[in-house]
């Protein structure tokens, strides 16, 4: 169990940068260390995700949730590169998400065993498929 703060497909989308930080800073305090905090990072450029993924750190979140810039048709060589800036930008497990607007920004194609195989990145949840994966957090409690 966990609480996940600014979802890649809710609210994150539409909150600035400092309400995010808001809502991430509220969601750790009110969790108090009981669950770990999943911090969404989920925005429309790399820059501005890795922006919130070191808020995220530095407000205290154990791990973030990235998916794709949505709404873009990118190749799974892009999605790779933005899930590996990100993840490299703060010093926190990620859970890679593949639902951000477009079945093509799938997570589930081809990029995910490379990304699965980065050091920060030890899970990862597509919803797009029939299939839905259940995500395994309980490594983020470990530690």
């Amino acid at each position: 169990m966990a609480l996940v703060a600014c979802g890649s497909t809710g609210e994150a989308p539409a909150l600035t940068e400092i309400e995010a930080a808001e809502v991430v800073r509220i969601v750790v305090r009110a969790a108090a260390g009981r669950v770990p905090v999943i911090a969404g990072c989920t925005a429309s450029g790399t820059a501005r995700s890795v922006a919130l993924a070191v808020d995220a750190a530095r407000l205290g979140a154990d791990a973030l949730l990235c998916a794709p810039p949505p709404y873009t048709k990118s190749t799974q060589d892009r999605i790779a590169a933005h899930i590996r800036a990100v993840s490299h930008a703060a010093s926190l497990p990620m859970v890679s998400d593949g639902t951000a607007g477009h079945p093509r920004n799938s997570t589930s194609n081809p990029a995910p065993q490379e990304m699965n195989s980065m050091p920060r990145v030890p899970r990862s949840k597509d919803i797009m498929s029939t299939n839905q994966t259940i995500v395994d957090i309980s490594p983020l409690s470990a530690g």
